[in-house]
């Protein structure tokens, strides 16, 4: 899940890890919590691409939610992302929800549909759940086996087959299904599901209900009308 924070600017993409304060969920008082060694290496790795990161370690510096705001407000971001603990991830997810919601950061989901062994079941469980975490946007897809991936071996070995081979075959494919496989949906259903799954979405009473206060906000409506442009361009494909 991707956290992205209103830019004020066109300045380059910067981005804050937060490691936040696990000892304000009551499930996790008692429990002893190890450094943040992943938020380590996921910085390292984003420097590596000159992508300059600034760390907040609200449970090293034990902050509470307000101090961690303004922590982060401090460094100015263009992008926000949080640390999930194994130990209780619904308990971390709820936490990181409420800070993103209190900052103003908007929220995005990135979903893929049509992936190998998909079936109707699992899609309809994968589109519940993106519904179910109260997010400000989804950015959904189809699964797309591009040449030279394991998914391609995997597609063949299964008795599959691929029907596009060259790298130009497959751009703008996101809403296509590039591939058939047994056992698992059809391109069609595929196809109809990842169309279901935008409209379920973005027409559901909650989705409306929590975009409403954005409403009067200009940028909140040129984001919708393109989004509703690309809906009604899934249709005519």
């Amino acid at each position: 899940m991707r956290h992205s924070a209103p830019r004020p600017d066109k300045s380059p993409r910067s981005v804050v890890l937060v490691q936040p304060n696990y000892r304000l969920i009551r499930a996790a008082r008692q429990m002893a919590i190890s450094p943040p060694l992943g938020l380590l290496y996921l910085a390292a790795a984003l420097e590596k691409e000159n992508i300059p990161v600034g760390i907040v370690d609200a449970l090293g510096d034990n902050l509470s939610v307000d101090e961690t705001l303004a922590a982060v407000k401090d460094k100015r971001p263009s992008h926000v992302g949080f640390t999930f603990m194994t130990f209780g991830a619904d308990l971390c997810a709820d936490m990181a929800d409420r800070l993103t919601k209190r900052a103003g950061i908007t929220t995005v989901g990135f979903f893929i549909l049509g992936l190998i062994g998909d079936t109707v079941r699992t899609m309809r469980r994968t589109i519940r759940f993106a519904k179910s975490l109260g997010l400000d946007g989804i950015n959904l897809s189809i699964a797309t086996p591009y040449p030279g991936t394991r998914m391609v071996r995997m597609i063949g070995d299964g008795g599959g087959r691929i029907h596009h081979r060259r790298w130009n075959d497959y751009l703008n494919r996101v809403r296509n299904m590039s591939y058939r496989l047994p056992g698992m949906a059809t391109e069609v259903q595929v196809e109809t599901m990842f169309k279901k799954a935008l409209i379920s979405y973005y027409l559901s009473p909650g989705y409306i209900l929590r975009q409403a206060p954005r409403l009067l906000k200009p940028s909140f409506n040129h984001s919708i009308v393109r989004a509703l442009r690309r809906l009604l361009a899934h249709f005519k494909e």
